[in-house]
């Protein structure tokens, strides 16, 4: 599970067939790994995205859209893209997600790891056997820090993962 936050595309390829194409060196200090399905979020226009990832040439700082979210992602765009995970509740106290920040040119600034954010878990897969609850994580999420201050985005996703986790805990009994 990671995240690659804020990069900057610098491609938009609409007759190829499909996927996002990030620098192998981004891949590897993230974990994503290639075919991975990831969502892919333009902060530039609110898109939101899901595609599987191609590895690209290795330390040009490339992220190239292509096929269909061509039409979404233009070069300069400032996205997030997500590779999230289902695990078991189980599962959680030994998951390690990344977060890796990057600059203007997509070479990375900062990298994240557990002991550095505070992790979310907000959507819970249907299923009617409490045993059989999975849970997906959506991605690390820094909630405060300092000075900073929740946001309202964050704070929505914090109502639904306590609501979630109230309702959970509500089937138990």
């Amino acid at each position: 599970m990671a995240k690659i936050h804020r990069a900057t595309v610098t491609e938009a390829d609409l007759n190829y067939v499909g996927s996002i194409t990030i620098d192998e060196a981004l891949l590897e200090k993230s974990g994503i790994r290639p075919f991975q399905m990831v969502n892919i979020t333009n902060v530039s226009n609110g898109v939101l995205w899901q595609t599987y990832v191609t590895a690209g040439k290795s330390g040009g700082g490339g992220i190239c859209l292509n096929g269909p979210p061509a039409r979404h992602f233009q070069p300069g765009d400032k996205i997030i893209v997500i590779a999230d995970a289902y695990i078991e509740p189980s599962e959680l106290k030994d998951l390690n997600p990344v977060v890796i920040f990057v600059d203007d040119k997509n070479r990375i600034t900062k990298k994240s790891e557990k002991n550095d954010m505070l992790h979310l878990t907000v959507v819970k897969e249907k299923n009617l056997k409490k045993e059989n609850y999975r849970w997906k994580i959506c991605g690390p999420m820094q909630l405060s820090r300092g000075s900073q201050k929740l946001t309202a985005a964050n704070r929505n996703i914090l109502k639904i993962l306590l609501t979630d986790i109230f309702n959970y805990v509500l089937t138990l009994y």
